[in-house]
């Protein structure tokens, strides 16, 4: 019965080592990504309704501004439309028709400010 148990024990022990190394990563991972999400609604505070008339009116966005956009449309789970790829060969996903439909939402700053940050599904994560 010794034996038995020292053996669980072990095992019982190993396991806390694990649970206990993968929790020092995630606090790490934490620490690193609350200053930027913090940074981030801070800036989205400072977004008035003629920043996202002006952004919505650009022909040829800068690539920050559409990189951006897409991963909102992609938070929001909207769709791309296809589009001849640059090279012309093939079509290529692109946000920037979706993302300005978006952005015509009387709404859109205020759906950004109450996205649900805390229980974004996993496949939008992976995207």
């Amino acid at each position: 019965v010794r034996d038995k148990v020292e053996v669980e024990e072990a095992a019982a022990t190993a396991k806390a080592e694990e649970a206990t190394a993968i929790k020092v990563e995630c606090e790490a991972g934490l620490a690193e990504a609350l200053p930027a999400l913090e940074a981030s609604i801070q800036a989205l505070q400072t977004l008035k309704k003629d920043d996202i008339t002006e952004v919505k009116g650009m022909k040829n966005p800068p690539g920050g501004v559409k990189l951006t956009m897409e991963a909102v449309c992609i938070m929001n789970e909207v769709k791309p439309e296809k589009v001849p790829a640059p090279d012309g060969k093939g079509k290529v996903d692109d946000y920037w028709g979706p993302a300005k439909k978006m952005m015509s939402d009387s709404r859109f700053l205020q759906n950004l400010m109450d996205y649900d940050k805390d229980n974004i599904k996993p496949e939008i994560i992976e995207k």
